[in-house]
């Protein structure tokens, strides 16, 4: 020949050549007639035609970008496997728009608090309802413990269960943590003024007080003073939802935990007793919690001037008639 023929782009040869070379994976050429070697594909792209077209090899666009969550460091690559996937807990956004954006591990952000992603992400993934993540970079959300729950993705940190409440340790899947409504109100006769309850430990009301509310607000068991205190005539003992009324015989001041018998020489005839009364005159009560005072028998008397409970605790309180008289009634008072 008497004139050399240029190259294409896509193609490249050495001095002296007979032919034209088409550019290999990995490689490119965007001139023509200059090329002795074909011109790596950047970091950040890769190029996986073969050398059987030129026209897969003629320009920089050829290589491709590594696809969103990958990158590389390395020139000339010539499979997208060679794009190296970020490491879980880190992201890339960029989804094939800028080689410089790929070309480094550094473009691997770390994912926020609050959210996660496995390898090779293109974003993180907000934790679900009822877990959490509190740091960057996370790859696994985890379920809030007992007494915490999470009522809105993406938490970094659950919330305590208020006063009043407790979540146990036994339900230890997410769906058991995602709502207020999972913290269990404190069952009647019981209060709690701790937040972040992990079990059903709440306190008892003490005896002589009482909680009625059955699971309805927390606001009615998170505080001691949510136990009432039993009316004078009833009594409650420990945990109680509601006060008994005293029976016959006993009585009681508010905040009772038990009735007391009424004392010797006094009775009470009714339940709810908040006083036990001194029998009447010619009457008696020798035992304590009586109901009803005993009269004194035929042939004896008790005056009305008598009105301490030591004067009408004992059959001997009853005075005889004197010499020359005779009572055919009972309970006579004088």
């Amino acid at each position: 020949a008497t004139t050399c023929t240029d190259c294409e782009i896509g193609t490249y040869s050495a001095a002296a050549a007979r032919t034209c070379t088409n550019c290999g994976a990995g490689y490119y050429t965007a001139t023509i007639a200059t090329a002795t070697a074909c011109t790596a594909c950047p970091v950040g792209t890769y190029l996986a035609a073969d050398a059987t077209t030129a026209s897969a090899h003629d320009e920089l666009s050829d290589c491709t970008l590594c696809a969103a969550g990958k990158y590389s460091t390395l020139t000339a690559k010539t499979v997208d496997t060679d794009c190296t996937d970020c490491v879980p807990g880190k992201y890339l956004i960029d989804a094939a728009v800028s080689a410089a954006a790929h070309d480094d591990i550094s473009d691997c952000t770390l994912c926020a608090v609050g959210t996660w992603s496995a390898a090779s992400a293109a974003t993180c993934t907000p934790c679900e309802f009822g877990k959490f993540y509190g740091s960057t970079g996370g790859t696994a959300c985890a379920t809030c413990a007992a007494g915490y729950y999470a009522a809105m993705t993406g938490a970094s940190a659950c919330t305590a269960c208020p006063a009043g409440t407790y979540l146990t340790a036994n339900t230890m899947t997410a769906a058991d943590h995602d709502a207020l409504t999972d913290c269990l109100i404190c069952g009647v006769g019981k209060y709690s003024v701790a937040t972040a309850k992990m079990d059903d430990v709440c306190t008892n009301c003490d005896a002589g007080k009482y909680n009625s509310d059955a699971g309805v607000s927390s606001a009615a068991h998170d505080a001691a003073a949510d136990c009432a205190s039993c009316v004078a005539g009833t009594s409650s003992s420990v945990g109680a939802t509601t006060c008994n009324s005293c029976v016959i015989g006993t009585y009681s001041a508010a905040a009772a935990s038990t009735c007391t018998l009424c004392e010797v020489g006094k009775f009470y005839g009714s339940t709810g007793g908040t006083a036990c009364a001194t029998c009447a005159a010619g009457y008696y009560a020798a035992t304590t919690g009586a109901s009803v005072c005993t009269a004194c028998p035929a042939g004896t008397y008790l005056t009305a001037n008598t009105m301490t409970a030591a004067d009408h605790d004992a059959l001997t309180d009853c005075l005889i008639c004197g010499v020359g008289k005779y009572s055919v009634a009972t309970a006579k008072m004088d």
